[in-house]
């Protein structure tokens, strides 16, 4: 039964992302205690960093050009139902560019400054998760994706929602509210991209489990953990006495993106407490997707939208993840701090981080 209550929420948490992976809800969270998105926590950022140097960087980033592979087209990276750039129309003003890193194009002709923006930000997200890693190059993040760099698909317009998943991150031309809150959307969808790398996943969702991608995701953009009153009440208003590492009603439509700060707490514990930094960010290089830590060996390939193009790694998803996720989080859980299995966390985790949450 719980395997099942798993699956369903791994479906849930799919149609959460297609239809947006940061909702509008975002844009309130900088206030009371935990969850906030300032600018001194994120990954790769140090503490007390103002966002105008973050701004300088992101200026600094050069400009993006005009793709010549492909025909000059825009190459999906993803099964994500926001991906609308389906192969962009360089003749009717909607080609395709290049940064560095990254592929990008919309789904309808913008101006190239907002494409150039969104690049950039993504640019310098990606330079703070090499950094924060210890990774000399951000290319050695992009291993499974087409020509080895990731996709950007923007949609024309105005909003707060994204989506991130195997090779490919999709958000609208403008966020509502500026750049700031801008930057931490793209960077949670960066993190997404690079976990599902580490996962060995081409262009399918990474969702094993959902309060781990999430909350990494979260953690990766700059969120801070919650109080311990805010952790037990919000644990009881989105759950009740329901399991969020069971799955237990997870995102069921009344919670929704209102729980990522537990998610993102979850995640904090584990880094300080529960094991330590190291062993963290070593459990988000590692192979959580695959019992064997092997990749599939059959090659996907692209047909009609995707083009022809050949694809490396998991292109579709794993049978055993959540059996895959809890040997690796078992394997990580023997070498430090108070976690000592993901059966142990998984049926104490609300006393465990309520407990840690208390002595800060």
């Amino acid at each position: 039964m719980k395997q099942t209550k798993h699956l369903l929420a791994v479906s849930l948490m799919a149609t959460m992302l297609i239809t947006g992976c940061n909702s509008d809800k975002k844009d309130n969270r900088d206030h009371g205690s935990g969850g906030s998105h300032r600018f001194d926590l994120g990954w790769g950022i140090s503490q007390g960093t103002p966002f105008s140097e973050i701004q300088k960087r992101i200026d600094a980033v050069p400009n993006i050009v005009p793709k010549t592979e492909d025909n000059g087209e825009y190459v999906r990276r993803s099964i994500n139902q926001a991906s609308v750039c389906n192969g962009s129309d360089p003749a009717n003003g909607n080609p395709a560019f290049i940064s560095k890193h990254f592929e990008i194009s919309s789904n309808k002709p913008i101006p190239e400054k907002d494409l150039q923006r969104i690049a950039a930000i993504a640019e310098v997200s990606l330079e703070d998760i090499a950094r924060e890693l210890n990774i000399q190059s951000p290319k050695d993040l992009i291993v499974h994706s087409h020509r080895r760099q990731l996709g950007i698909c923007i949609t024309a317009g105005t909003g707060s929602n994204g989506g991130g998943h195997g090779s490919e991150l999709t958000a609208r031309q403008n966020h509502p509210h500026g750049i700031e809150y801008e930057f931490t959307l793209l960077k949670h969808e960066i993190g997404h991209l690079i976990d599902s790398q580490f996962n060995q996943n081409q262009y399918d969702f990474n969702l094993y489990p959902g309060w781990w991608s999430e909350g990494i995701a979260e953690v990766i953009a700059g969120s801070s953990a919650l109080s311990a009153s805010a952790w037990n009440s919000q644990h009881n208003d989105y759950f009740g006495d329901g399991n969020i590492v069971n799955g237990d009603d997870l995102n069921d439509g009344v919670n929704g993106y209102a729980a990522y700060d537990l998610y993102s707490t979850m995640v904090l514990y584990l880094q300080e407490q529960g094991w330590d930094k190291e062993a963290l960010y070593d459990f988000f290089q590692s192979d959580k997707w695959h019992l064997d830590g092997i990749p599939d060996t059959d090659t996907c390939r692209g047909t009609g939208n995707l083009h022809i193009v050949d694809y490396t790694g998991s292109c579709s998803r794993p049978d055993n993840g959540d059996e895959a996720f809890a040997a690796r989080f078992d394997e990580f859980s023997k070498k430090v701090g108070e976690v000592k299995s993901f059966e142990h966390f998984r049926d104490n985790y609300r006393e465990l981080v309520s407990d840690w949450l208390s002595s800060k």
